[in-house]
């Protein structure tokens, strides 16, 4: 049951509170990182961001960002990527462990090279190829200080992969001054399903006075089950037969030997383990009436995913000039192995004739990638008419991807293997990059920036095929050793202009770019080339009515081309990379907070884009993807808002309730573009229908106590956010679904 049409509610809204509509964000103020209750009613007007590489306050910042307060996110049960997105105008996930990140419009298949870029703390997470997967990690709220969001290229200060923009994760560095210390504890419970529980840690000892610090934390997450398993008959077999288990640590040093000279040192680590995938679900048939979490018998999975990051980050401050170096190991490996027996490689069993029942077809799949960077910086104090910033990068990149299709029998043992794959590759980038603000006046300044980058690549496959099945998947083979480079010009231009010291307008346009790089080995062409966009901005930011209503308004337009696109064999199951036309994606974003008094705060958010194909998509080859001019680009909505209300009551000294409502419509969908090897008859793009979703919850601190009630998806809607199926027609779709109706409560105690 819905509560009313969320499209006309919103609209409703935007017209009450003009262009309002929010920045979700409570983050660091500038005077530092604040207890949850403080950190939840602070104002915009006080956030700190470092989305240009330098600490400004979110307001003057000339660009799209959006910033999250991580202990808001933690107490609310919003821990994960696609569970916050909604807070943040433009960003859309589809599927339940972030299998696409779109902003703008702008995002990738899973398979292939990411669009969005990640770091840690300024340094680049997970691969740069496709190699890679791009690997999300999605990481826990337990010791970040905030997550920055900035929409729209940023290709100048950031490097390749940030077409459609970049998620920051802020971390928490050690405190040489002050003892803190933090638990966290919450518990939840889903409709129709099981329960879930996680707890934080973490504390910060002063080891010497202004000159050492020392910080940890940990934290372990069990999220609630919410999968039923069926036979294809209708036949329950086993209820809440899904885990996910998540857990991570991690240590920082602050060493401070004078006082022009910081070092900071940390060691970060994640792990999560899922069985029989989450959320992904086998579309009603004869099981049950409506979209359910439930999938058949033979669809059992199992995924680990890890991650690591090792950094030492220094900053010299020498008075007119800072010197910063940020120097990272990470490693990531995500492993999976499922049941592909109804799937499309069900057709291998043909080539082992005599299998007793129960015998499965499974993939086993893993992807491990490592990667060190180091980036070396000077810039100016930020005192004068001019302020600039000049570095170098460089970036190593070492991915595997070995692949296994083998036969399993009833009593779990390895029959064959059928089809044994691996992939090697490697990826090295140079650049240089430059930034400056030229400040003509207090009120017009403009911003220009230049990255010129470099990059090489070494690509080996083998592929080893049992003979009972060269006739379906051909001979073996071993590639020759693949080389590709290229290099690219990014470069962005921004002026600005103060109307008053509160309120201002600036105009921006940013280009970026994504790696090119050797094949498959299916694929017909040998290599893909890069992709690129140019993004044309126009914006407004600030505070009116007394400080009482913060704005952040864009107006953008993106000319995306040479889109680099994932194409699908005839089997379902192998893709191949090929350079396709041109695409346009242009919107309106808005967002705002409003404190009238007397304890309320209104925040939301709304975007409105028109994402489509300008050319039609290539049909060269024997396979290509089907897209005509005007098509919309996958997984984008024309329409999407927010919309958060609280209010707040002091009870007594040092005591304080919290309401809250946060109110999300998400518009329809349409599913990626289908290769040619669906019959003609099922080239038509799946869709996703819009849905809403309501959240409420009820805060209480008391001195160094919080406390918060939860309840997640309050109507139970069933909502889409990513959907397949299979180029035969042989099996029916599968979709992901947001979470049921969650309930649950966190407590919070900290020194």
């Amino acid at each position: 049951m819905k509560v009313v049409n969320l499209k006309t509610g919103a609209l409703i809204c935007m017209t009450a509170l003009p262009l309002v509509l929010t920045a979700p964000a409570q983050a660091q103020t500038a005077s530092g990182g604040k207890a949850p209750n403080e950190a939840e009613n602070v104002s915009e007007t006080d956030i700190v961001v470092t989305a240009q590489k330098r600490d400004q306050l979110l307001l003057q910042v000339p660009l799209s960002v959006t910033a999250l307060n991580s202990e808001a996110l933690a107490a609310q049960n919003l821990v994960r990527l696609e569970d916050y997105a909604a807070r943040v105008p433009s960003l859309q996930v589809a599927g339940t462990q972030t299998n696409r990140v779109t902003i703008r419009g702008i995002g990738s298949d899973p398979a292939a090279s990411p669009t969005i870029a990640v770091t840690i703390d300024d340094a680049p997470f997970g691969s740069s190829t496709y190699a890679g997967k791009g690997q999300f990690p999605d990481l826990d709220p337990a010791d970040l200080r905030q997550i920055e969001v900035l929409r729209g290229p940023q290709g100048t200060l950031y490097g390749a992969s940030s077409l459609g923009g970049l998620i920051k994760f802020v971390t928490r560095d050690a405190d040489p001054n002050d003892w803190t210390a933090r638990l966290q504890t919450s518990y939840s419970d889903v409709a129709e399903g099981g329960d879930g529980y996680s707890i934080r840690g973490s504390v910060n000892v002063p080891v010497i006075k202004d000159m050492l610090g020392l910080r940890a934390s940990a934290f372990r997450r069990h999220d609630p089950s919410l999968v039923d398993i069926y036979r294809t008959t209708g036949q329950l077999v086993r209820r809440d037969a899904d885990t996910s288990q998540v857990e991570g640590y991690r240590f920082a040093a602050s060493f401070r030997p004078i006082d022009a000279l910081t070092i900071n040192a940390s060691h970060l680590y994640q792990k999560r383990e899922t069985t029989n995938g989450g959320a992904t679900q086998v579309l009603p048939t004869t099981i049950t009436p409506k979209y359910d979490y439930f999938a058949n018998d033979s669809a059992s999975s199992q995924a680990k995913m890890t991650s690591r990051m090792t950094q030492l980050r220094g900053e010299l401050d020498l008075g007119a000039v800072k010197v910063n170096s940020i120097s990272a190991w990470s490693s990531s490996r995500n492993q999976t192995d499922g049941d592909q027996t109804n799937g499309p490689f069900s057709f291998i069993l043909f080539g082992y004739p005599g299998q007793p029942a129960g015998t499965q077809v499974r993939l086993a799949d893993n992807q491990i990638t490592s990667k060190f960077s180091q980036e070396l910086r000077i810039g100016s104090a930020g005192e004068g008419k001019l302020d600039w910033l000049i570095g170098g990068f460089y970036t190593v990149e070492h991915s595997r991807l070995p692949q296994q299709i083998y036969i399993l029998s009833p009593s779990n043992t390895v029959v064959a293997t059928a089809y044994d794959y691996s992939l090697r590759s490697s990826y090295k980038e140079h650049a240089v990059f430059a930034d400056a603000t030229y400040h003509f006046s207090d009120q017009l300044e403009l911003q220009a920036g230049i990255r010129y980058s470099s990059n090489k690549q070494v690509f080996q496959q083998t592929l080893v095929i049992d003979p009972p099945v060269t006739g379906f998947l051909g001979p073996s083979s071993t590639s020759p050793v693949e080389r590709y480079a290229d290099d690219t010009v990014t470069w962005l231009v921004s002026p600005t202009f103060k109307i008053t010291p509160d309120l201002m307008i600036y105009a921006r346009v940013a280009t970026g770019y994504r790696p090119g790089g050797p094949n498959t080995v299916l694929a017909p062409n040998r290599t893909f080339a890069p992709d690129t966009v140019t993004n044309y901005e126009l914006g407004f930011k600030g505070k009116l009515l007394n400080d009482r209503l913060s704005l952040d308004v864009a107006l953008f337009d993106i000319e995306w081309r040479n889109i680099q696109l994932n194409i699908t064999d005839s089997s379902g199951a192998f893709t191949y990379f090929v350079n396709g036309g041109k695409a346009r994606s242009r919107g309106l974003e808005a967002q705002a907070q409003f404190s009238p008094g007397m304890g309320f705060k209104i925040t939301g958010n709304m975007t409105v884009t028109d994402a489509t194909l300008r050319e039609n998509l290539p049909a060269a080859g024997l396979l290509y993807a089907v897209g005509s001019v005007g098509d919309r680009l996958p997984y984008t909505a024309k329409f999407t808002s927010n919309l958060g209300v609280e209010k707040s009551f002091d009870l007594f000294d040092d005591a304080r309730l919290t309401l809250g409502l946060n109110w999300n419509h998400v518009g329809s969908r349409l599913a990626a573009f289908k290769s040619s090897a669906y019959p003609v008859g099922r080239r038509g793009r799946l869709e996703l229908p819009a849905y809403d979703q309501l959240d409420l919850r009820a805060g209480l601190s008391y001195r160094n106590l919080d406390l918060t009630l939860f309840a997640r998806n309050v109507t139970d809607e069933r909502g889409i956010t990513n959907r397949t199926d299979s180029s035969s027609g042989s099996n029916p779709s599968t979709i992901s679904l947001i979470r049921p109706r969650t309930i649950g409560i966190d407590a919070a105690i900290h020194f």
